[in-house]
């Protein structure tokens, strides 16, 4: 049975007063009620384990979160001083500072490649098919030992018994030294 849902309601007395007009009312107490709705409960409206799986995203990711803007602030600052321009026609940058921003570059590019792994691709599982001449029923497969005259009946039924839990069908290609 469902569980009565309870109301989500407050109430609160204001403007207590005494009543001082003359009149039938003068003297007695004078009251306001006002109900207000409660702030819904956020622990059972919210899936805990979004919050949790947030909190570990965050947590998880904290240290790109940090030094991403970081480095961002370093390498603006460092082109600042590096690059002058006269005018937007020439670019002035000393060799060691060019070099320094290629190899600080260089060294994002390789964080990045060593921690995003390499996509994978679902690929079909294909495999050879051989010639036809090579396909034998399961009526055929167990006519083999029957012909060749080296097994007995108890190894035919056997065979038969794995041959049906076996999963081989009617289009099953199998080797020649099996003929």
């Amino acid at each position: 049975m469902a569980r009565p849902q309870q109301e989500s309601f407050s109430t609160e007395i204001v403007n207590r007063a005494v009543i001082e007009d003359p009149g039938p009312y003068a003297g007695s107490l004078s009251f306001t009620v006002l109900v207000r709705r409660k702030l819904p409960d956020f622990l059972r409206s919210v899936n805990l384990t979004y919050v949790k799986l947030g909190y570990h995203y965050l947590i998880g990711n904290g240290f790109y979160f940090l030094i991403v803007p970081v480095l961002g602030l370093v390498l603006f600052a460092e082109a600042g001083k590096v690059v002058k321009w006269r005018d937007f026609s020439t670019l002035e940058c000393s060799l060691i500072d060019l070099v320094f921003i290629v190899e600080f570059l260089g060294l994002i590019l390789h964080a990045y490649l060593v921690l995003n792994p390499p996509p994978t691709y679902p690929v079909d599982f294909l495999c050879y098919r051989p010639p036809n001449e090579l396909k034998i029923s399961r009526e055929e497969y167990i006519e083999l030992p029957r012909e060749s005259g080296s097994f007995t009946a108890e190894a035919i039924e056997f065979q038969k018994r794995v041959l049906k839990r076996s999963g081989l069908g009617d289009e099953t290609r199998l080797p020649k030294y099996i003929f």
